[in-house]
């Protein structure tokens, strides 16, 4: 009597259903894939377009005792996926034109353009640049506090806004280069340098 030889493969039906549970998977796990894509994608313009706070100085107060306003405005800057709002800070001076003698201060002189248009030389040392406001917020601070005139400018660089760290105000490259020294020397800022602003 002949025995029946049954072949160890599958059948038709169970190949097919194993090829559409793949399928059904894989279009599953790039749904889910595409889906927390985006929700990252959400969650960072959110952070983004969120209003940045920076410390506003106290406002000087007038011989009349009440203080100046300090009015925050966001402005838009241009970016490659929408503006981000940036705060300008402007100050409107308190009715009375005096002040006492104690709250004058000398101001640090800026330098202006000439006749032609070309602003004379003004040095800086920049010490930093990020693409994260607040890194670069603090890290002025921390310059700050140990006694630096350490500040922030912003610009945009190929669509993306650029935050960088300076420190000082120079009327020529030879005080800003020696700031660099001592920056580098006593902060251990090797990637400082001298520019012109």
């Amino acid at each position: 009597m002949a025995t029946q030889r049954v072949s160890p493969g599958l059948s038709i039906g169970q190949l097919l259903t194993l090829t559409l549970g793949f399928l059904a998977a894989s279009v599953l796990i790039f749904a889910l894939g595409w889906w927390v894509g985006f929700d990252a994608a959400q969650q960072r313009l959110q952070r983004e377009r969120r209003p940045l706070r920076l410390a506003v100085p106290p406002p000087e107060i007038a011989a009349t005792g009440a203080p100046a306003t300090v009015t925050v405005t966001p402005t838009a800057t241009p970016r490659a996926a929408g503006g981000a709002v940036t705060p300008t800070a402007t100050r409107i001076p308190s009715p009375s034109p005096t002040r006492p003698a104690a709250a004058a201060r000398t101001p640090t002189p800026i330098q202006r353009p000439d006749a032609t248009g070309v602003s004379k030389e003004a040095w800086s040392v920049q010490v930093k640049a990020t693409t994260e406001p607040l890194e670069a917020v603090m890290f002025a601070r921390q310059l700050r506090q140990k006694g630096y005139d350490a500040y922030t400018v912003q610009g945009p660089v190929g669509g993306i806004t650029w935050y960088r760290v300076r420190v000082g105000r120079f009327a020529d490259r030879n005080a800003a280069k020696a700031m660099e020294r001592r920056l580098k020397e006593h902060e251990g800022l090797e990637a400082a340098y001298a520019v012109q602003q």
